[in-house]
């Protein structure tokens, strides 16, 4: 019988809150990680071996989801899921049992939060893990709404869709943005006790930044550990406008091929015009953010009971 690791910190997010410099912190530092008892595992990074965790929700979803992350895996019926997931067992298994002193896995993906939106799937996901863990730590940064839907225009605009109004856009998603149903669906699969949340604030981040704040709430000394280039840089608003004009003469793809002058356009454009992303119309951000005025409570009462407010 395979003798369990102690314990699991799992990141979940959420999407706009650094994710990519944790889990690029992470990968490069992988080596001398795994000297100090912490596994980053390779077996749950997926088929293009993205520096983050992106098995865990395509694992995880239901079986009637068929969405992007899926398709990136192959995975085009019910069986396909099956096999897919019967890989992931054996593969982290594998490299569990090959990897010895290892006293903490440490796990990261932000679709954990955005793609399991039923808490059978976070049921899934927390059996998977548990096979191989004696306990689960969550951490989970958040955002204020307003900033969140903003981050997501500018993410839009640089993937080629159309632009608009982003708080328009934003109303669709709203539970998407509501980090009190985030919460309650995780509480009920692994308990309060057992999530730390943290907000996306730098004036409140240990160190003034995402990589130390994650660092200190996990007790990972930081020392020694190499930090790379600042990950998804702002790109300005002349910027935006310039991408956003230009997007369709240079669509994402040609048919099923990508288009490699699309890549070159953000390279252009991101360096020439690095700088604040578009200003927010304070109105209709202030209406944005409102709406969830009383989840943020609810979650705030839970988390951070000496504090005025969320955020």
């Amino acid at each position: 019988m395979m003798e369990k690791i102690e314990q699991c910190i799992l990141h979940i997010g959420t999407e706009k809150t650094g994710s990519t410099s944790i889990q690029e912190f992470l990968f490069r530092n992988r080596n001398e990680l795994l000297q100090r008892g912490y596994l980053y595992p390779g077996a749950l990074t997926g088929a293009r071996h993205r520096p983050n965790h992106v098995a865990l929700p395509t694992y995880a979803q239901n079986n009637a989801k068929m969405d992007g992350l899926r398709r990136s895996a192959g995975i085009r019926s019910s069986h396909d899921i099956d096999k897919y997931r019967a890989v992931i067992e054996q593969s982290l298994e594998e490299e569990v049992r090959s990897t010895k002193g290892v006293r903490v896995l440490v796990l990261s993906n932000e679709h954990c939060s955005s793609r399991l939106m039923e808490v059978a799937e976070v049921e899934r996901l927390i059996s998977l893990l548990k096979q191989f863990v004696q306990s689960i730590s969550v951490i989970v940064y958040l955002r204020r709404q307003d900033e969140m839907a903003l981050s997501v225009y500018s993410t839009q605009i640089k993937a080629g869709k159309p632009g608009g109004d982003p708080f328009v856009n934003a109303q669709n998603r709203g539970e998407f943005y509501n980090h009190d149903i985030l919460l309650t669906r995780w509480e009920q699969v692994v308990g309060g006790e057992n999530i730390t949340v943290r907000t996306f604030d730098r004036s409140r981040m240990i160190g003034k930044d995402v990589i130390g704040d994650f660092l200190a709430t996990t007790g990972i000394r930081g020392n020694g550990l190499v930090r790379g280039r600042v990950k998804n840089q702002s790109m300005s608003a002349r910027g935006m406008r310039i991408t956003e004009r230009l997007n369709p003469y240079f669509p994402p793809r040609f048919g099923r091929r990508r288009n490699p002058f699309r890549s070159l356009l953000l390279r252009v454009v991101g360096l020439r015009c690095l700088g604040p992303g578009p200003a927010m119309d304070s109105e209709a951000a202030e209406r944005f953010y409102c709406q969830f005025q009383e989840s943020n409570d609810a979650v705030r009462s839970r988390y951070f009971p000496d504090r005025p407010s969320l955020f």
